[in-house]
């Protein structure tokens, strides 16, 4: 018997080449994690795997659907090609980057579309970020020239301070609408808001009917997509800023904002509940999620390259990144 093993995971060659065909997997969930692990598999063992075509084909098709389900176009594209100069008989290889073509043209002009949104409420603005940390809990005030973005739950600590009714931008993860999030109905909760603009993951929230009474202006920004934080880390890559092969491969959602703001030319961004994972949400509970290593790395850099970032609370533990100026 053969072993390898991918990090967490256990890949098994019972024989070759049934072997090959036969993988099992101890993961089932589809992740950037996992696809990449998978590909470094193929790499090592490239020598044995394409010895049989018909499984190294099976190998380049799978790696294609994987990177095409969680957007990365142009590396879907490359395995699909992949597979069709390993049998050239399956067509079916060639529809698919035909397919990815299309949706990648239709990613473009999403993105145009977005950013001329996000740049007419953000350019040359005031904008404060409320993430959900518990230095929001500081927040008493907002003056009424600055523009409000917030993510997931940030909308809670507004309602329950009766702070603003606007929310200028408001961006949330999958989860946060369709399971619920932190057991809040977030779709009531947004309903009290007047909403510009609302960035959403899921089709199917551009159509909720409750929402299209408060919300003035939809657009969708893919989850996993690298757009905004590979433009303003470069020449760095999101790869590059992860402190380990195990950490998330995306930024959190407040942080995510950020990078809408930086992106979009905002005059000074002030960043309040954004406390780096360290003291937990606003509503108690500690952090479940690993951003860490990612979102410092990310705020080490534009903290460098940026001079209009603030923090809005002393007492968050970004201010060892960025100073603190009162938003007053």
């Amino acid at each position: 018997m053969t072993r390898a093993i991918l990090s967490n995971e256990r890949i098994y060659f019972l024989n070759i080449p049934l072997g090959i065909k036969h993988i099992v997997r101890g993961i089932s969930t589809l992740s950037y994690k996992y696809i990449l692990g998978k590909e470094i598999f193929l790499k090592k063992h490239f020598s044995k795997l394409k010895r049989y075509k018909r499984y190294i084909y099976q190998f380049y098709y799978t790696l294609g659907k994987d990177w095409s389900k969680i957007g990365y176009f142009k590396k879907a594209k490359k395995y699909y090609w992949q597979a069709f100069l390993c049998c050239p008989l399956k067509i079916k290889c060639l529809f698919k980057i035909l397919h990815l073509n299309i949706k990648s043209g239709h990613y473009g002009y999403c993105a145009f579309k977005r950013n001329s949104e996000l740049k007419r409420i953000i350019k040359n603005q005031r904008v404060l970020i409320i993430g959900s940390g518990s230095s929001v809990n500081e927040l008493e005030y907002i003056p009424g020239d600055v523009k409000i973005l917030t993510c997931n739950i940030g909308p809670r600590i507004l309602f329950d301070k009766k702070i603003s009714e606007v929310i200028d931008l408001y961006y949330c993860v999958p989860g946060a609408v369709e399971r619920g999030h932190k057991n809040e109905n977030i779709l009531g909760l947004l309903s009290n808001f007047k909403i510009n603009l609302f960035i959403y993951p899921t089709k199917w929230i551009k159509n909720s009917l409750l929402l299209k009474n408060v919300c003035a202006q939809f657009t969708k920004d893919y989850t996993f997509n690298g757009y905004y934080l590979n433009k303003l880390i470069g020449p760095q890559k999101t790869q590059d800023i992860k402190s380990n092969f195990s950490s998330n491969n995306r930024t959190s959602s407040g942080i995510r904002l950020l990078q809408y703001a930086l992106y979009a030319q905002a005059k000074e961004i002030f960043l309040i509940g954004i406390d780096m994972d360290e003291k937990g949400y606003f509503w108690g509970r500690n952090n479940i999620h690993d951003h860490l290593s990612i979102d410092k790395n990310f705020i080490e850099i534009v903290s460098k390259k940026y001079s209009n970032i603030y923090s809005a609370s002393k007492n968050s533990p970004i201010v060892r990144y960025i100073k603190y100026r009162s938003l007053l």
